[in-house]
């Protein structure tokens, strides 16, 4: 599906200017001096976004509660959905203390147009979530997606083993394997409903404003190429460990999904 880009303006360069110098003086800086603080309780924090998709979201939750690895916290933020509750029967996986719902703010300056809506994504709510993890670890899962049993015990062992503080793999699609990021020097990154890397409190928050760049708009690309150039180390397994799925009454994911629904 070809999409137009919007002109950039002379605000969105300023603006992706001085976000890109303070990300590259101080990220590196944050990250040695976290590493030192950083402990290992081996407690994992996924951050769940969601709005207005409350029939969909138990797929992906009861893939969490059905991990065979157990120290976890899930938390789901809700992004301004017209209600942001849960009836009696209707959420019944509530009754698991491990499981947060936080009542979140919308972004109230979102670009006008679909494609800009899905390169910020859910990028406000889980800088949201991220106030409310207390796991050594960050994990995300989409509402709308599901993990493989053995999701969180494969990547905190490869974690693990090899000592790195971020490490993804593959994800499945309803056309077959996914296909991993290959634009860094030394690794592979897979989708971001893989990815496993170390919570360094304070680092690394999403970036509201990468859809104003001229390259890596995504949030998702934005972000781990900042821990890469930190100077995280990255690992990457060849496991399948997610499913995506189109949503009902749709045959794509991603953007193209994301284009049909808001056409």
């Amino acid at each position: 599906m070809k999409m137009i880009e919007r002109k950039r303006t002379l605000i969105d360069k300023l603006i992706c200017v001085r976000n890109s110098l303070w990300y590259s003086i101080t990220e590196p800086l944050q990250v040695l001096w976290a590493r030192r603080l950083w402990k290992d309780t081996g407690k994992v924090s996924i951050l769940m976004p969601t709005r207005n998709r409350w029939h969909l979201i138990h797929k992906a939750v009861e893939s969490v509660i059905d991990q065979t690895y157990k120290n976890w916290e899930l938390i789901i933020i809700d992004d301004g959905s017209d209600r942001c509750d849960y009836r009696p029967g209707e959420l019944e996986w509530f009754s698991d203390n491990r499981i947060k719902l936080i009542c979140g703010t919308k972004l109230q300056h979102y670009p006008e147009e679909a494609f800009y809506h899905w390169l910020v994504g859910p990028s406000n709510a889980l800088n949201q979530g991220l106030e409310y993890a207390t796991g050594s670890w960050i994990a995300r899962l989409d509402d709308d997606d599901k993990w493989y049993p053995d999701m969180l015990t494969r990547m905190m062992g490869t974690a693990k083993f090899y000592d790195y503080e971020f490490v993804s793999a593959f994800a499945v699609g309803p056309r077959g394997i996914i296909p991993a990021y290959t634009d860094l020097k030394n690794t592979l990154v897979g989708s971001v409903q893989t990815w496993l890397y170390r919570n360094y409190k304070g680092c690394f928050r999403y970036n509201l404003d990468s859809w104003r760049k001229s390259w890596d708009k995504n949030n998702e690309i934005d972000l781990y190429k900042r821990m890469y150039k930190a100077g995280m180390r990255f690992g990457f397994t060849t496991s399948v460990v997610c499913e995506i799925e189109p949503r009902p009454g749709n045959d794509d994911i991603g953007l193209k999904a994301y284009l049909k629904e808001h056409k």
